[in-house]
């Protein structure tokens, strides 16, 4: 099967190359920035975005691939400009409308987001993200196709996928739960499932990729959005980490909390953000004070702290 990173490395080449001979081609640096995205490295994404818009300040896509970078990042008051800057250049960009309604979602203002996701659909109908997304906001949290009943054959591949995880059979469960997405392709909650197990196994990469499509289709589900982000720790893409455990923090007050802000205070740790990491294990001791690893990671980080 080929790789399709080999296939990045020659395009990411051929871009360089070009950039060499003329770095003022605003559409190569916005190609080689979504080349960026598609792997996955969104800073060194919206380098490229942003640079594309100076030289061309009427690039609409430019200014969408900005929105989704930042997004990624967590940045989402500057993700919500960057959209809106593209729909003030080309109001028709579906895409632009889709993306900006999942940035509202994340940050909460669900009736904007169901506007912006009807105008994506009255734009281009057969929009299948555009679509779910609008299932799940008015359905409400956990919602929408990704939650919608599986096939009877699927549901048993599924079911056993899940049964053979927490049985600890992790490469028969991957194996049952791809039969599962064989089948239903749509099923964005067993796909989380999938890239949850993934991650387990240590395949921290693949982890995120069916992660990542899982959450585009339920960017109301916490515990998607916690998976992910340590998927991404797991790769050392901590600033993305950090963006998808802030996110499932704005959506979680159950009883993972404690440990969701454990995970976020490791990240930040990590990076050297010790006062924000001291904050975040002292509210998880707050919330659970019998969380031992929150307990530990606070002495730790109170004691880099000083």
């Amino acid at each position: 099967e080929r790789d399709p990173s080999q296939g990045n490395a020659v395009a990411i080449e051929h871009y360089q190359a070009a950039l060499a001979i003329n770095p003022d081609e605003a559409q190569v640096h916005s190609n080689l920035g979504t080349i960026w995205m598609e792997m996955g490295r969104y800073d060194d994404a919206l380098k490229e975005h942003q640079t594309a818009v100076r030289l061309a300040p009427g690039y609409s896509e430019a200014y969408l691939n900005m929105g989704v970078d930042l997004q990624h990042l967590g940045r989402y008051p500057d993700a919500e400009a960057a959209l809106r800057n593209a729909l003030a250049i080309k109001p028709g960009l579906a895409a632009a409308h889709y993306d900006l309604g999942v940035v509202l979602t994340y940050t909460g203002r669900r009736e904007e987001a169901l506007s912006q996701v009807n105008e994506a659909l009255a734009i281009q109908s057969d929009y299948p993200d555009a679509s779910r997304l609008k299932q799940d906001l008015v359905n409400g949290n956990g919602a929408g196709t990704g939650h919608a009943p599986l096939s009877a054959e699927a549901k048993t591949h599924a079911d056993l996928g899940e049964k053979l995880a927490q049985s600890g059979q992790l490469e028969k469960s991957v194996a049952e739960l791809r039969e599962a997405l064989r089948i239903d392709p749509d099923a964005a909650a067993v796909r989380g499932l999938l890239g949850y197990v993934l991650w387990q196994m240590g395949r921290a990469l693949e982890a995120e990729r069916e992660l990542r499509q899982s959450s585009h289709a339920l960017p109301n589900d916490a515990g998607i959005h916690v998976n992910l982000g340590n998927a991404l720790q797991s790769l050392g893409r901590l600033d993305e980490a950090v963006a998808e455990y802030t996110a499932a923090l704005q959506l979680e007050n159950g009883p993972i909390r404690a440990e969701l802000l454990n995970d976020l205070g490791i990240a930040l740790a990590k990076l050297g953000r010790m006062d924000e990491a001291v904050s975040r294990f002292r509210e998880a001791v707050r919330i659970n004070p019998s969380l031992s690893s929150a307990q530990a990671n606070l002495a730790k980080a109170l004691q880099s702290a000083h």
